[in-house]
C-alpha cells in the first residue's frame, strides 16, 4: 500500500503541515521584543522630562493681550493684518485666553519698523522676475503681575519671496500675496518666540 492509498483509506493519517516549533518561538520572541522596545521608549521619554501638553505662556500666565501695534513702515494696514494673524495663532492654543490689556497677565507689544520690498527685474522688459518682502519689528512681552519684561525689544523679521517663471507686471494682487505671506511669517516668529523661549 502506497502513501496515497493509505491517506485515502485513513484520512487522519494524511500528513498535515505544521509550523516548525522554533518558528513559533521566534514569533513570540519578536512580539516580546517589540513590546519591550515600546516600553523602554515610553520610559525614556518620561525620564527626559518631555510632556505631551500644549505650550505655555511665560510665568504660567493664563491670559495675554495684544497692545496696539505701532506701524512705522509707511505702509497702511500692515498693523491691522498682523493683529488679525496673531489673534488667530493665539486662539488656537487651548488654555490660553486672549483678553483686553487691562485684564491680562501678559501684554504683547509690537512696533513694526521697516517694510523692505526688493524687486528683481528682467533687463529687457523691466518686468518682475521676482519680489521679496521683508517685514521687521521689535517685540516685547511685559508681565503686568510682576511688572517685568520677559522679552524686551527683540528684533524679528518676516520674509516672503515670490519668483515668477516669466517676466510679470506687478499687480495689487501680487503685492497683497507677498505682503500677506511676510506678515504671516512675522506672526509665526512672534508665536515661536513667545512659546519656545520659556
Amino acid at each position: 500500500m502506497n502513501a496515497f492509498e493509505k491517506s485515502r483509506q485513513f484520512p487522519c493519517a494524511a500528513r498535515v503541515w505544521k509550523a516548525a516549533p522554533h518558528r513559533a518561538v521566534l514569533r513570540r520572541l519578536q512580539t516580546g521584543c517589540y513590546a519591550l522596545a515600546g516600553l523602554l521608549i515610553a520610559l525614556g521619554v518620561a525620564a527626559c522630562g518631555y510632556r505631551w501638553e500644549s505650550p505655555r505662556l511665560p510665568g504660567n500666565a493664563g491670559t495675554i493681550a495684544i497692545a496696539e501695534i505701532r506701524n512705522r513702515t509707511l505702509t497702511g494696514e500692515v498693523d491691522v493684518r498682523l493683529a488679525h494673524q496673531l489673534r488667530a495663532l493665539l486662539l488656537k492654543h487651548p488654555g490660553i485666553q486672549l483678553t483686553t490689556p487691562d485684564h491680562s497677565d501678559l501684554l504683547l507689544d509690537i512696533e513694526l519698523t521697516v517694510l523692505r520690498i526688493v524687486r528683481t527685474r528682467d533687463l529687457a522688459t523691466t518686468s518682475l522676475t521676482g519680489v521679496s518682502y521683508q517685514l521687521a519689528g521689535q517685540v516685547s512681552v511685559y508681565d503686568r503681575r510682576s511688572r517685568q519684561y520677559y522679552i524686551y525689544h527683540e528684533v524679528l523679521q518676516g520674509i516672503s519671496t515670490l519668483n515668477f517663471d516669466s517676466p510679470t507686471v506687478e499687480t495689487p494682487a501680487i503685492r497683497d500675496e507677498g505682503l500677506d505671506d511676510a506678515i504671516q511669517d512675522f506672526a509665526l516668529k512672534v508665536e515661536d518666540t513667545l512659546f519656545l523661549s520659556f
